[in-house]
């Protein structure tokens, strides 16, 4: 009998600690970079643009910091002011508001293009690869965990398809 008291204890206070989400408490996402090679190809940030509501000048900062970091994950550096990159990368983020039934939605886009550079100017008008990863929910986007995630996944899907059309032009990028 003492013994099913003390489960029945535990288990009331399991139940007030879980409901009262004292045992959850915030979850805390980091990230970390360090550059520890030379890094084989470059890009240069021409454009990066936030069409949020309420503005947008922090989060687009905020894409600008981190784009270059990302990129560095997969082989590409920041050139700097006097150095000519290969590559051009504009990066636009947008938040909508739409009604669904009685309740006001968010849908979330972040698209990241590439062009060639030559001689410092972008030879082409349609860009060499692009990439974009959306998202709807009832939360803001402007959260710096929703934009990073957004802006690391739709770089990586724009540097595959940048891969794709380097294979398919016979310039031979490899990771």
């Amino acid at each position: 009998m003492k013994q099913f008291v003390r489960f029945l204890s535990f288990v009331f206070l399991m139940t007030i600690f879980v409901s009262c989400e004292s045992l959850g408490g915030n979850i805390y996402h980091s990230s970390s970079w360090s550059q520890g090679k030379t890094l084989p190809h470059t890009i240069r940030l021409e454009k990066v643009s936030a069409d949020l509501m309420g503005g947008g000048v922090s989060v687009k900062n905020e894409i600008a910091g981190l784009a270059p970091l990302f990129f560095a994950g997969q082989g590409y550096g920041l050139a700097a002011e006097n150095e000519t990159a290969e590559y051009a990368v504009d990066i636009r983020a947008r938040e909508r508001e739409f009604a669904s039934g009685w309740r006001t939605r968010r849908s979330f886009s972040m698209e990241v293009r590439i062009w060639r550079l030559r001689d410092g100017s972008v030879i082409e008008a349609l860009p060499l690869a692009a990439g974009r990863v959306t998202a709807s929910g009832d939360r803001g986007f402007s959260s710096s965990e929703i934009t990073g995630r957004m802006l690391n996944a739709a770089i990586r899907r724009t540097v595959s398809a940048l891969h794709a059309a380097e294979r398919k032009t016979g310039k031979g990028i490899t990771k």
